[in-house]
């Protein structure tokens, strides 16, 4: 319901303190991060990283601001060139939460994609969002 995958049938979904039962997903400030990373091979780290900000069409100088201050938080400065065959699997799920970083989301949805960092990266990183939500998938 928060990501707006599914319907809100009754009471209210703030978040901060506005109601979203009626705004559009798309306009909720809601970042997701899955286990499965799905990033683009052919991108390197830093495009993957900042690809929704180009989308969105978001300048040049503001992408670069966001995906350098992200990948220092996530350790991936080095990285940045790289393309995701050429990283470890914590390399690239730390991508997928560099991506989601960046658009600077008002909510962040984890499904267990932080398992596979180290406990201070892992406070790192949900330390950057204002609101973090461990989803737990029923398995």
């Amino acid at each position: 319901m928060i990501a707006g995958l599914e319907t809100i049938t009754s009471g209210d979904l703030l978040i901060g303190d506005t109601r979203m039962n009626d705004i559009p997903p798309a306009e909720r400030g809601v970042g997701m991060v899955f286990q499965s990373y799905a990033l683009y091979p052919h991108l390197s780290v830093a495009e993957n990283m900042s690809f929704g900000l180009k989308l969105a069409g978001a300048k040049k100088e503001v992408i670069n601001q966001r995906v350098t201050q992200v990948a220092e938080v996530l350790q991936l400065a080095h990285l940045l060139e790289r393309k995701p065959k050429a990283l470890s699997g914590g390399q690239r799920q730390r991508v997928a939460i560099g991506r989601t970083l960046v658009a600077e989301p008002r909510v962040f949805l984890l499904d267990e994609p932080l398992s596979n960092l180290d406990a201070a990266l892992r406070v790192r990183c949900v330390s950057k969002s204002p609101v973090c939500i461990n989803v737990l998938a029923a398995r």
